[in-house]
């Protein structure tokens, strides 16, 4: 009868309590410490669960969990055995009894919770915490960009914070040190666009997250590594999502517009099933946060719609409304629990909040802050209860890579991208097939046997920007693709999926691009002012030569400012490295496309079909070989049909189609033709009907199939480049040898390339360009592009080793690089200041070419210092 607690907690229900017993068939709640059974009408002591005689006439208190050894050790002062899992309460006399408020009973010899639980919650540009004893509040990191979902780790030596980053797309983790979190490091750091939520498996030591962008959810190791794809495939807007690693169960929430709703499955990914609909039980529509009681079983959850909070067992059953319609809880975000209470994250209010779990009574604020609050969580280790059996705990497994927990104490091994389980289940091998789908923004490569799980890590923004066309060298793992926007060659391997830029300037609107993986040289297209080129180089973007340039200037459409251009465009390109051919679609002004074919070498050229004998050819893109039919295959997308031609007979075919279907990009691949139609990408054998592979897929322009065993062959030129200096180029059984932009062929050897003498070389901002000072050779380029060039604002040539040197006032740096863009090196780079810009400590350059040093200016310093000219053995000389 005496309040002990200072909000009166160890009062107010126990009136109700003493009433609620087995002698009380109207009772329809029972609270702590008091079990429901015979299905809500009676309550009963939990001191009588599991005591070997029936109490509940459903026999409720005697089922489930009571045969197993669940007490020893659990519990620091008393435990109760119960159909769901151990109960620990403490016995009279305790020192301070009263303040042992939590269920889980983490409390020590005095009756006092030995470990200090701390509210945890992220505002964007922060991560701070709120002391639940004496409501201090701390900043544990500052200085963050965009800091949305959290969860932590806690070990007997320290726990770790773990965090994401939507700017920087990023998941990040930190040691929590004597209140701040230190030691941070990047866990995963490619291919993330949006990971709202994230959960810690704290007993296979997973990290689990949302990619809500990919409507997918990941899990890796806890350091990042193993990365892969875990669920995928109806799913619309994941967003929160909490485990339970003692029972293997893995919870998530779902935006779905048509669907709103709370699933659950393994945490193997299996045994997905959906346990809540939201539009069934009330109004709301937006779940945002979801947290679980492992004392009771339940998942809550927070609906932004209709601004409540819910909680439903972990079948979803026994749905209750905790708290609806409050001043506080306006627009909630994220939730967790512990003890009797729950907390929330609300936006409308900036408000961090809690309330009690049960009734939703006493709503308090506990901290007010200036932006909105995002993800929230309780750091205690009974957030994190330990597990009985870790089917994982002993050499991870048995599992080559990912050990992820099952259902029934049971696991399952899985395998990261670019990997598949072998035979024994626990033997990850490679994965040798990805369908990569090309956006607008992004490059993704999925499971060609289960097109929703992506297989790569995303490659996004800023990264890609419009590319067009894409190809890939299987024998390094990498891809390559042109942008249009920015008129860029790029490359990235598949994992990490890190771009670089290969070519960036001397190409317009580059829609064409094929790799020659025998070679290693690609090829590219450029339009633009009325005229076509094709460049090939190799696959590092040195060696460039122009193959191709073909003009008219008769051909003009009007464009969006309403004045006349010339239209001019190859849409797209194509190689055959063993047969030594190149494939091109050209378009000229509205309705004129051809298709044409030559050697490597451009050699044998001629038209193969063209719009004024083959109708069907308007809107002519998407080139894509049968290699082993000799085929080739393209989209006509204004007049929504598919057409291959037998490039020894000439002969065209054109695909029956479904009339429904409008292809908009193919690929072909073992003589499965697949392609894009809308936004789902299908797949069609010979004359049978067509099958959706996957759907919602919006805004692809470009498909391919990578597989690291579909390029072979030889030519001519597999053999030491074909003995070439420059570029090799096969053709049919030969091969011809073709020199760099600014060289030309060696009229004693064929196979070697002599550098024009005599030559301007200026820079123009990004640019570096050259002329010929020779009066008959005002046509002739004497400069091949050199790319990666930021702000040339000095330039020099060394004429004894052919190296360009460039400062870069952009980035701070001098950079050398050939005339036919090998050797490329930076060998200054920018000094360590902080508060130095790379404009105010770099200006004049000067290469002396006799004894081999570069010169250069500093005037922050107000030094002229110099190295050899590899950027070795700095020194002053001017001071």
């Amino acid at each position: 009868g005496v309040e002990d607690c200072p909000d009166g907690y160890d009062e107010i229900y126990c009136d109700y309590v003493k009433n609620a017993t087995s002698k009380d068939p109207g009772a329809v709640d029972c609270l702590e410490p008091y079990w429901k059974c015979d299905n809500g009408s009676s309550c009963i002591d939990v001191k009588l669960l599991c005591d070997g005689k029936p109490h509940c006439k459903d026999l409720t208190d005697e089922n489930f969990l009571c045969g197993e050894a669940q007490c020893p050790g659990t519990c620091p002062d008393l435990c109760q055995p119960t159909p769901r899992g151990p109960y620990c309460y403490f016995s009279q006399g305790y020192k301070d009894n009263a303040t042992c408020a939590t269920e889980t009973g983490d409390c020590g010899k005095e009756g006092k919770d030995v470990v200090t639980p701390y509210v945890i919650f992220s505002n964007r540009h922060e991560i701070r915490s709120v002391d639940l004893r004496t409501y201090n509040v701390r900043a544990l990191i500052s200085s963050l960009k965009n800091t949305i979902a959290l969860d932590f780790h806690h070990t007997p030596a320290t726990d770790f914070i773990y965090w994401t980053d939507v700017i920087d797309d990023k998941i990040y983790r930190g040691s929590l040190i004597r209140g701040s979190i230190a030691n941070i490091e990047v866990v995963v750091q490619t291919g993330l666009t949006s990971a709202e939520g994230l959960a810690v498996d704290w007993v296979g030591e997973n990290l689990y997250w949302v990619e809500s962008n990919l409507d997918q959810i990941e899990v890796a190791k806890l350091n990042g590594s193993y990365r892969r794809a875990l669920i995928a495939g109806d799913m619309e807007s994941p967003r929160a999502l909490a485990l339970d690693p003692r029972y293997g169960l893995l919870f998530w929430t779902d935006w779905d517009a048509r669907q709103p709703r709370i699933e659950s499955s393994a945490m193997t990914g299996e045994n997905r099933t959906v346990i809540v609909q939201i539009a069934q039980i009330s109004n709301g529509a937006w779940p945002n946060g979801l947290t679980l009681d492992y004392t009771t079983l339940r998942v809550y959850w927070i609906d932004a719609r209709s601004d409540s909070i819910h909680s439903v067992n972990y079948d979803g059953s026994d749905h209750k409304i905790v708290l609806k319609g409050h001043d506080l809880l306006s627009h909630p975000f994220a939730i967790s629990l512990y003890g009797i209470h729950i907390y929330w994250t609300d936006w409308r209010s900036n408000s961090v909040l809690r309330a009690d779990k049960r009734t939703g009574a006493s709503v308090t604020a506990l901290q007010r802050t200036l932006t909105q609050p995002f993800d929230i969580q309780v750091l205690h280790p009974s957030r994190q209860p330990k597990a009985k059996i870790n089917p994982c705990g002993v050499n991870n497994g048995n599992c080559s890579h990912l050990c992820l927990l099952g259902l029934n104490s049971t696991r399952s091994c899985a395998c990261p991208h670019l990997m598949r389980l072998n035979e024994d289940a626990k033997t990850c091998v490679d994965n040798d097939v990805v369908l990569l789908l090309v956006r607008s923004n992004e490059i993704r490569g999925v499971d060609l046997n289960q097109p929703f799980y992506h297989t790569i890590p995303t490659i996004s923004l800023p990264q890609v920007a419009y590319p067009t066309e894409i190809d890939f060298d299987s024998s390094t793992n990498s891809i390559y693709w042109s942008e249009s926007r920015g008129n860029h060659v790029k490359m990235s391997t598949l994992s990490p999926g890190v771009s670089t830029v290969i070519i960036d300037t001397g190409i317009e609107n580059p829609q064409g691009f094929s790799v020659d993986w025998i070679t290693k040289n690609m090829f590219v297209s450029s339009s633009g002012h009325g005229k076509i080129n094709i460049f090939a180089c190799n696959l590092r973007g040195e060696y460039v030569t122009n193959l191709y340039e073909h003009r008219k200037t008769d051909i003009s459409e009007r464009n969006d400012e309403g004045t006349f251009e010339d239209v001019a465009v190859i849409t797209s390109l194509a190689v055959d490295p063993v047969r030594g051919k190149i494939y091109w679609v050209e378009h000229w002004g509205e309705a004129t496309y051809a298709i044409e074919g030559a050697n490597m070498d451009m050699t044998a050229k001629m038209t193969l079909t063209s719009s004024e004998t083959n109708l069907e050819l308007k809107g002519t893109k998407s080139l894509s070989m049968d290699f082993e039919n000799n085929h080739l295959y393209w989209v006509n997308t204004e007049t929504s049909t598919i057409q291959f031609m037998d490039l020894e007979s000439r002969a065209l075919t054109k695909i029956a189609l479904d009339s429904s279907e409008r292809p908009e990009a193919l690929t072909m691949y073992k003589g499965v033709l697949y392609f894009l139609d809308g936004s789902s990408v299908q797949s069609k054998k010979g004359n049978e009907m067509s099958q959706i592979l996957r759907n919602n897929t919006d805004n692809v322009t470009s498909i391919k199939i990578y597989n690291k065993y579909s390029q072979n062959g030889t030519n001519a030129c597999s053999n030491n480049n074909g003995g070439c200096s420059h570029l090799c180029l096969p053709v049919r059984t030969s091969r011809v040898c073709k020199c760099s932009i600014g060289y030309m062929t060696d009229p004693k050897d064929g196979t070697k390339c002599i550098a024009r003498d005599q030559l301007l070389v200026y820079s123009i901002n990004w640019e570096m360009r050259g002329l010929p000072l020779t009066p008959n050779d005002t046509d002739v380029e004497v400069l091949p592009p050199i790319s990666r060039v930021s702000m040339a604002t000095s330039i020099d040539y060394d004429p004894v080793e052919d190296y360009l040197y460039w400062a870069d006032s952009d980035h701070g740096t001098i950079t050398r690089v050939r005339r036919d863009g090998t050797g490329r090196k930076v060998v200054v780079g920018n000094p360590e200041n902080s508060d130095t810009l790379a404009i105010e400590w770099l200006t004049g350059l000067a290469v002396d070419w006799v004894a081999g040093n570069i010169y250069w200016a500093d005037p922050k310093q107000k030094v002229i210092e110099v190295a050899r000219s590899d950027g070795l053995h700095r020194h002053v000389v001017v001071q």
